[in-house]
């Protein structure tokens, strides 16, 4: 993966978490999973399944225990986080 791509996947994860914690911290009494899109930045499908995984490995590392999601679905990425994420205290 080129440096391009790193960013783009750094730039991504930090949004995704910003939403998902607003979520979490929002919702704390309800244990609905956080779902969201992003659209493709790259259109070549091996580099969109490398985003993929490099995606959910950094969310992963982020919101552990909790599953992370991320799929392809016609031009976009699907992520969802189960929450059985609590913020650092």
């Amino acid at each position: 993966m080129n440096r391009n791509a790193h960013i783009e996947i750094r730039r991504m994860a930090d949004a995704v978490e910003d939403m998902a914690t607003q979520q979490f911290a929002n919702d704390r009494s309800r244990f609905d999973p956080f779902e969201t899109s992003l659209d493709f930045v790259d259109d070549q499908p091996d580099q969109i399944k490398l985003i993929s995984e490099a995606l959910r490995l950094s969310l992963s590392e982020t919101y552990s225990p909790s599953r992370v999601h991320v799929s392809i679905a016609e031009s976009h990425y699907l992520l969802k986080i189960d929450k059985n994420w609590r913020p650092a205290s």
